[in-house]
């Protein structure tokens, strides 16, 4: 998005979305601040068409500034730092004194140092931290951003991803930051001499990007698996799909092929083999898979009238939770085994007495053809049906959003609304 190219009303707009953002300790900027600055605004437009239509712009806002404060905040002088402290609770916490912003933290195998990723706004470190000698190493520290960092089973070596700086200053966020590539690189450090090298680089098209969803919702960008593998999420191909990378190199061995994508996912506890939830085979649905880190015995576990997603193998090994929902039941955590493989399963949460279970049926898609009108259609292209929206003028459009991976559904909305700036503001 080009927002120089944007009016002056519409920048005012999201600069108070990101103003409240920032007052409220929030990390992100959310719909949920664009609306509030909206219902804020002088000129009352949001307010205006609200009680137009028979609402309380008053209550909305009340509601609006209850959810904004729901939300998880970055606050005081421990905001962003992290705490050592005995299990038992016998001693005061001990304060990891880093500057920056410290996150992803974890333990080595043998519990004797912790990793973690210091951000400094326009760069971060990976940083290690030894419990005997309460100091702190930082691995091939530059002026990139790295993240992610993970142990390797013998603790010797952690793998972490590495994206090139940016230009002090550069507009980031889906609301300011302009459509661009963000390629990333995966390194590989020596946990003793702090030394460290790339083991791959991602291409430089805009679907060789870093996979945030992946971080944000899915399994995690980065795993350390069986075999001196590595597990890692991309969307190379267009779509969210799972991969395995020798930690000495070479080509990614794709592990979840199709034009489908690939959702929640987490390793076995050996780390040989993966679960995860797609909508494979049936686009309408999330079913439950799993493969192994090589990339046999891909197989898909249900083909129910159900959705199941978050599949958990739990340290038995045989087990394995996840969540399932229908037309008729809502999400509830499930429990199964890896031989029964989800057709066999038991909630763990029963429906309340009076839930209408008996009354709700399951939906039926349609799609309505007519002659003589112009249509626009937004939709998820993993889907047969789309939504089609009948314009008579183009200042007629109203955009729905629904279920689709953000990076590409809010690129071709943006695509539309750019190349008709003139009307749809």
């Amino acid at each position: 998005m080009q927002i120089e190219k944007y009016s002056d009303r519409l920048k005012t707009l999201i600069q108070s979305a990101q103003t409240l953002a920032l007052r409220g300790g929030h990390q992100q900027l959310t719909p949920l601040h664009v609306l509030k600055a909206l219902l804020d605004d002088e000129q009352r437009l949001a307010a205006n068409l609200i009680e137009a239509a028979g609402g309380s712009a008053t209550q909305v806002g009340r509601e609006v500034d209850l959810e904004l404060a729901k939300l998880p905040k970055v606050e005081g002088a421990g905001a962003g730092q992290i705490y050592l402290a005995p299990l038992d609770a016998s001693g005061k916490p001990d304060h990891l004194v880093v500057r920056g912003q410290n996150h992803s933290e974890q333990w080595s195998p043998d519990g004797s140092q912790l990793v973690f990723a210091s951000t400094r706004g326009d760069h971060s470190f990976i940083g290690v931290y030894d419990a005997a000698t309460k100091s702190v190493r930082f691995l091939a520290p530059s002026v990139d951003t790295d993240s992610n960092p993970v142990w390797s089973f013998d603790g010797k070596r952690i793998a972490f991803v590495r994206r090139p700086a940016q230009l002090r200053d550069t507009p980031s966020g889906y609301f300011l930051e302009p459509d661009k590539p963000h390629p990333w690189a995966i390194w590989i450090a020596d946990a003793v001499s702090s030394s460290a090298h790339e083991i791959w680089h991602s291409g430089t098209a805009d679907n060789d990007s870093y996979p945030y969803m992946a971080a944000d919702t899915g399994g995690g960008v980065l795993h350390w698996a069986a075999g001196n593998r590595l597990l890692i999420a991309s969307e190379q191909d267009g779509w969210q799909h799972l991969y395995s990378l020798s930690v000495d190199g070479g080509a990614p061995k794709l592990l979840t092929p199709g034009k489908c994508e690939v959702e929640q996912w987490s390793l076995t506890p050996d780390k040989k083999n993966v679960l995860f939830n797609s909508n494979c085979n049936d686009v309408d649905r999330r079913h439950l898979w799993s493969v192994g880190i090589g990339g046999d015995h891909l197989s898909q576990w249900t083909k129910l009238r159900s959705i199941e997603w978050s599949p958990v193998a739990l340290p038995d090994g045989k087990t394995v939770a996840f969540l399932r929902s229908d037309a008729t039941v809502p999400p509830a955590p499930v429990i199964t085994t890896m031989a029964d493989r989800g057709t066999v399963h038991g909630r763990l949460q029963a429906l309340a007495d009076d839930f209408p279970a008996d009354s709700l049926v399951e939906p039926e898609q349609h799609s309505l053809w007519a002659e003589g009108f112009k249509y626009v259609f937004f939709g998820n292209n993993q889907r047969r049906v789309v939504t089609r929206i009948e314009l008579r003028s183009i200042s007629d459009l109203v955009v729905a959003f629904h279920s689709a991976a953000a990076p590409r559904m809010t690129k071709a909305t943006r695509s539309f609304f750019e190349a008709h700036r003139d009307v749809v503001q």
